[in-house]
C-alpha cells in the first residue's frame, strides 16, 4: 500500500504522461489482462504515442482490478473507464494492441464501435515473439526442457521477495566474475 506522499508522486507522474499523450496527434493503447500472485484479475493499460519531433514514447498508465469479470463487455467497460478518467480523446486513437486471447480479440471488435473506424487491432509484438519461441521449443526437447526449467525457476524465485533479492545478488556476482574472467584472459593472449 502506498503512502500519501507516494500516491501524490504517482499522480503527478501520471498527469505529466497524460499531458504529453493528450498533446499528441495520435496514440495507440496497449492492454493485457492477467492475474497477480493472489489470483486477483487485473488489466494493465499503457499508451504509445509519437511527439511532434517524432520521438516515440510508451507510458504505463496503470493497473485496474477486474472486479466484474473478464468478458469482452467487462474489459470494454474498464478500458472506457480508464480513457474517460484520463480525458483521452478517442478520435485520436489509431490502434489497439492486445494478445491473441479471445476476450481481447472480442474487446477489439467492441472497441471499434467506440473509436474511429480507422483504428486497427494489432496482435501484441511481445506475444507474437512468445508464440514463435514456443513453436520453436516444441520442435526441440533441449529447448523445451530449458524453457520448463526457466519457468520453474521463475515460479520458485518470484513467490518470495527475499528470493528475488538473493537471485539478483547471485546474478551480479556471476556477471562480475565473468567480466573479471574475460578481462584476465585478455591480458594473457
Amino acid at each position: 500500500c502506498l503512502t500519501e506522499e507516494e500516491e501524490l508522486l504517482v499522480l503527478k507522474a501520471r498527469r505529466s504522461h497524460l499531458k504529453h499523450i493528450n498533446a499528441a496527434r495520435f496514440y495507440t493503447i496497449i492492454c493485457d489482462e492477467c492475474s497477480d500472485i493472489s489470483k486477483t484479475e487485473q488489466l494493465s493499460f499503457s499508451v504509445r504515442y509519437c511527439s511532434d519531433t517524432y520521438e516515440i514514447s510508451e507510458d504505463f498508465i496503470g493497473i485496474l482490478p477486474c472486479d466484474v469479470g473478464l468478458t469482452a463487455e467487462s474489459l470494454l467497460t474498464y478500458v472506457r473507464d480508464i480513457m474517460t478518467r484520463c480525458n483521452m480523446n478517442t478520435s485520436k486513437m489509431i490502434a489497439m494492441a492486445f494478445d491473441g486471447a479471445s476476450a481481447m480479440k472480442n474487446l477489439a471488435a467492441l472497441l471499434k464501435t467506440h473509436v474511429p473506424k480507422h483504428a486497427i487491432y494489432v496482435h501484441c509484438f511481445a506475444h507474437c515473439n512468445e508464440l514463435v519461441f514456443k513453436d520453436a521449443a516444441s520442435l526441440s526437447s533441449l529447448m523445451s526442457d530449458a524453457q520448463d526449467f526457466c519457468e520453474n525457476l521463475y515460479v520458485l524465485v518470484c513467490v518470495s521477495p527475499k528470493r528475488v533479492l538473493l537471485f539478483q545478488n547471485m546474478q551480479k556476482e556471476v556477471s562480475a566474475a565473468l567480466e573479471n574472467r574475460s578481462f584476465d584472459e585478455g591480458k594473457f593472449n
